[in-house]
């Protein structure tokens, strides 16, 4: 019977910019997945195990080329979740709908923490908003504490 590493290297192919294409299954998003002890993973926290161990506890693997088929360790790093949505902004990779981004969302206590943390990584009002799918202005009414979460 085949190890995880053996199954996992037998589906990389060398792609562009040195990524290595995760060919087996990919969920719609294009992030690959594979089983092993009867649970699905994702082909680039594999892959980010295999050559640095596991991964601490509240951290994400993220990819500095922007490539979700992409497993190739060199391209991969790790980080927090606002770590993840200060890179995405500033790669210009955040969605936008039809109003610019922003939509109706309820802010919960949850999402005002995480407004807090993307300030401490120096993102500004427009760009936080970009992150969660706000007006900036809501983001402004929150963090300066005119308006709260009920």
């Amino acid at each position: 019977m085949k190890t995880l590493r053996e199954r996992f290297e037998a589906k990389l192919v060398p792609g562009e910019n040195g990524c290595l294409e995760w060919t087996g299954h990919r969920q719609p998003n294009g992030y690959g997945r594979i089983g092993a002890a009867g649970k699905m993973l994702y082909t680039h926290r594999v892959a980010w195990e295999l050559a640095n161990g596991k991964i601490p506890d509240g951290l994400h693997v993220l990819h500095r080329c922007d490539n979700p088929h992409c497993s190739n360790p060199e391209h991969l790093f790790l980080g927090t979740q606002a770590d993840n949505m200060v890179d995405k902004v500033q790669k210009g990779r955040q969605g936008r709908s039809g109003n610019g981004g922003r939509t109706n969302r309820v802010v919960d206590e949850t999402m005002v923490i995480f407004m807090k943390e993307l300030q401490m990584q120096d993102l500004n009002q427009i760009q936080i908003g970009e992150c969660l799918g706000v007006d900036h202005t809501t983001v402004s009414r929150y963090l300066s504490g005119k308006q709260v979460t009920v």
